[in-house]
């Protein structure tokens, strides 16, 4: 792994949705001079005092490029990295994954009405590049285990190496969603409250009814996965990747049946 001072580094210093400081704003600085050798690094680093709500609004987030790392601000001088690739090459050190408690969220729920499936359709979504703007197609469906990855709180699309870690997600339709892409690493994150395709979903298509090969070595670890549509997803395509020491569970009835 590289050092981080190898890579651009992003902090994330405003709870608003937009401008300098804000996360939209170092995912659309990342994706304008995506990491090469080694991975830019969108860091949260808050001062006061937590939970950090960053409310989402508008349109959902833009999608990542890698190779990224996403994720809290290293300790000046960690025993050992928090994180994986990006922050040393050390193994990761895990919290015990039902005490997982972020202090930073990413909220959803100015985009998405809790409890209200319509809100979350099933749809071939994608982000046009060249507009700065989610467009979707095909809409059909709703509710948990739809086509397509529509309303993510994070998402990668067509893409490869990114990380992301160490914060909550709460109130999309889907907590983290990977399309055609490979070599992403998710973990000990906090995945509550979605309620379309998955609380993490890895597909190798995009909601048509078609699947390819592109979806690979991903991997979502020591995760706290919470009354979601549907768990987690490693679907249509998706091959040689690893779930690993998560706890899922339901905590109260959904609109329909998740958790698969």
């Amino acid at each position: 792994g590289a050092a981080v001072s190898d890579a651009a580094v992003f902090p994330v210093t405003s709870t608003s949705d937009s401008g300098p400081g804000s996360l939209r704003q170092a995912i659309l600085d990342n994706n304008a001079a995506p990491g090469t050798s080694a991975p830019n690094v969108i860091e949260f680093a808050f001062t006061g005092t937590p939970p950090f709500v960053i409310r989402v609004q508008g349109q959902f987030l833009p999608p990542l490029k890698g190779p990224v790392v996403v994720g809290m601000k290293a300790d000046p001088a960690p025993a050992t990295p928090a994180g994986g690739r990006g922050r040393g090459g050390a193994p990761p050190v895990h919290v015990a994954v039902t005490e997982l408690a972020p202090t930073v969220v990413l909220d959803g729920s100015a985009l998405v009405k809790p409890r209200v499936l319509s809100d979350c359709p099933g749809a071939t979504f994608n982000y046009n590049w060249e507009s700065h703007r989610w467009e979707a197609s095909d809409v059909r469906g709703d509710g948990p285990n739809v086509r397509g990855y529509y309303g993510a709180g994070l998402a990668v699309q067509d893409s490869h190496d990114v990380e992301i870690s160490g914060i909550e997600i709460r109130d999309f339709c889907a907590g983290v969603a990977t399309v055609r892409s490979h070599d992403v690493y998710i973990h000990d994150m906090k995945i509550v409250d979605h309620q379309g395709a998955a609380g993490v979903i890895f597909t190798g298509d995009d909601g048509h009814s078609v699947s390819t090969g592109l979806s690979y070595n991903n991997r979502l670890v020591n995760s706290l996965l919470l009354d979601n549509g549907d768990g987690f997803e490693f679907t249509r395509g998706t091959h040689d990747s690893l779930l690993q020491g998560n706890y899922i569970a339901r905590t109260q009835p959904l609109p329909e049946d998740g958790n698969a």
